[in-house]
Formats: C-alpha cells, sequence, structure tokens
C-alpha cells in the first residue's frame, strides 16, 4: 500500500516535467511549478482548489463561490505584482536620482564658491574682454546669484561645457552680427537714396516748372531762379552718382524701406545682447578660474616662505645652544 500524499507531490513534479518540456519544445517562454506558495517562501495568497463539481459549472461559465474566490485572490495577486514593481521602480529611481547628484560635481559652482568666499564677489578683469566691453551694467556679471542662475539655465557643470557653449554661441552671434551689419548696409543706402533726393529735388521742381512754361512767363521764371538752373546740370550728375538712370525713384516705398529694416535690426538685436550676455559671463567665468589659481600660487609660495622664515631662527638657536 503506497502513502497517497507522496504519491500525489511524484505525480505532479512528474506533470510538471512534463509541461515545462513541451513548453521548451514550443518555445513557450512559460514554467510551471508543482511546489506551494509556502514552500517556495513567496509570500501570497494561494487559490483553492475546485473540485469537480465546481469546476464543472465554472467550464459552463457558471460562477460559484470557489471560482469567485480563486477570481478574486487572482485579482488581488495582480494588484500586489503592480504595486511591488511600481514600489520597486520608485524605489530604483530614487536611488538613481541620489547618485547621480552625488556623482555630479559642479566644478565653476566651486569655483565661485572660493572666489566669494575670497572677495566676495566675482572679480572683473581689468581690461575688460570682447563681450564685456558691450555690456552697459557690469556688475550684474559679479553678482554671484546671477552667474549661478547662468549656470542652471544652461545647464552647465564643468569647463569643458562651459567652453563648448561658448563655441556654438560665439558663432550664433557671429551669424547674428552679420545679418545686422547687413541691415545697416542697407539701411545706409536707402537712407543714401532719401538725402540724395531730398537734396536734388528743389532743382528738380524748378527745372520742370522752367520746361512747362513758354515765352514771357518761362523768361521771368528763368530770370528768377537763374542760379539754381546753372547748378541744375552739377546737382543731377552728383544725384545719378547715387541712383543711377535705370533705377526709380520711389521716396515713399524708400520710407517703407527704412522703418522695415529698422525693425528687422531692433529683432536682431535684443538677440545680439542676451548673446551678448551670456558669453560675457564665459568671460568673467574665465578670468575669475585663472585669477583665482595665480592667488592660490601666491597663497602656496607666501605659506612656503613663512615656513622658511620660520625654520631659519630655529637653526639659529640651535646652533648658539652648541
Amino acid at each position: 500500500m503506497f502513502h497517497k500524499e507522496g504519491k500525489a507531490k511524484e505525480w505532479r513534479k512528474n506533470l510538471r516535467d512534463l509541461i515545462n518540456e513541451i513548453n521548451a519544445t514550443l518555445k513557450i517562454d512559460e514554467t510551471w511549478e508543482h511546489r506551494s506558495f509556502k514552500k517556495l517562501g513567496i509570500d501570497a495568497l494561494p487559490t483553492i482548489h475546485l473540485g469537480s463539481e465546481a469546476n464543472a459549472l465554472e467550464n459552463k461559465d457558471i460562477h460559484t463561490e470557489r471560482g469567485d474566490y480563486n477570481r478574486k485572490v487572482m485579482e488581488l495577486r495582480g494588484l500586489s505584482r503592480f504595486i511591488n514593481i511600481t514600489t520597486a521602480a520608485v524605489e530604483n529611481y530614487k536611488k538613481a536620482a541620489v547618485q547621480k547628484v552625488a556623482e555630479v560635481k559642479n566644478e565653476i559652482v566651486e569655483l565661485i564658491d572660493a572666489v566669494v568666499k575670497r572677495h566676495k564677489f566675482l572679480q572683473l578683469p581689468l581690461v575688460s574682454g570682447f563681450y564685456l566691453r558691450k555690456v552697459s551694467n557690469r556688475q550684474l556679471l559679479q553678482d554671484p546669484k546671477n552667474m549661478l542662475s547662468f549656470l542652471e539655465k544652461n545647464d552647465i557643470r564643468d569647463f569643458e561645457e562651459l567652453h563648448t557653449f561658448s563655441k556654438g554661441h560665439t558663432d550664433e552671434y557671429n551669424k547674428l552680427a552679420e545679418t545686422y551689419n547687413g541691415y545697416g548696409k542697407e539701411l545706409k543706402a536707402v537712407m543714401a537714396k532719401i538725402e540724395a533726393y531730398d537734396r536734388f529735388k528743389p532743382y528738380l521742381d524748378v527745372f520742370r516748372k522752367s520746361e512747362s512754361l513758354k515765352g514771357v512767363a518761362k523768361w521771368k521764371f528763368d530770370r528768377e531762379n537763374k542760379a539754381m538752373l546753372e547748378q541744375y546740370p552739377a546737382q543731377l550728375k552728383e544725384f545719378r552718382k547715387v541712383i543711377p538712370k535705370s533705377k526709380n525713384i520711389d521716396r515713399d516705398k524708400w520710407s517703407k524701406d527704412v522703418y522695415d529694416l529698422f525693425d528687422k535690426r531692433m529683432d536682431i538685436e535684443e538677440l545680439l545682447n542676451k548673446e551678448i550676455g551670456e558669453l560675457a559671463c564665459v568671460e568673467v567665468i574665465d578670468y575669475n578660474r585663472a585669477n583665482e589659481q595665480r592667488e592660490r600660487t601666491n597663497d602656496d609660495h607666501q605659506k612656503t616662505r613663512q615656513q622658511e622664515r620660520e625654520r631659519v631662527p630655529s637653526r639659529k638657536h640651535n646652533s648658539l645652544e652648541r
């Protein structure tokens, strides 16, 4: 007579092995386990055995008390698994965030802290940098809060990133400056047309009036405007130097072009000022880095000299004792 409980365990194990072997053959990524959660050390709510009667009813889509219980268990297991996975993910994220903060060491912030500790504010170069010269309120660049805001806004953590930022924005500044200067040349050319036209127009009006008159009226008008009529050819020649005969004369259009070009230059100027401010920040940081290194070197030399001075009297004293 065999032990039924032991045999049942053996059957379940054999069934597990058979199912897992078939799944492996069919390349189904699923394995079965015949042991209980308790035996496996899993803290999960177990299902209960349905039995033949309840199983038959469930197969006919008729809910039973045992079936409802098992469905609730499976629902709770899914919720529990979701909570565990989510909690683990959150914890991992928190650990990664803490680790990242610990690993990220902003050497520029450390430099600013050192300079402020020594001088209370950032130093400006005695000979201003290219962009710094263009900044009207340079005292703002000495405020460490403004400099830290610049670093945070542009996500700059070290000097390599600072100089990468500088290169990109220098290129952008050069493009903007080229466009700005181009608009300036256009504006200068249009203004020259307007000025040339305004200088020439009185002579042109007199000439056209003279051409429109006849007889005594023309004789009288020409005598009254003799000087301007005599100067007309020379004035026309100067006018054509600016506006060739092939070009249309349209002062109203030129005036509109002036306003359009002014607006375009104002837009570019706003962008340029932004680039100038940020590149001036780079110049100030670079200057303070070099200056801090010089001052640390001087501190080291002074410390060394002080140590030397402290050792010399000691040697004399020992010599006198001997």
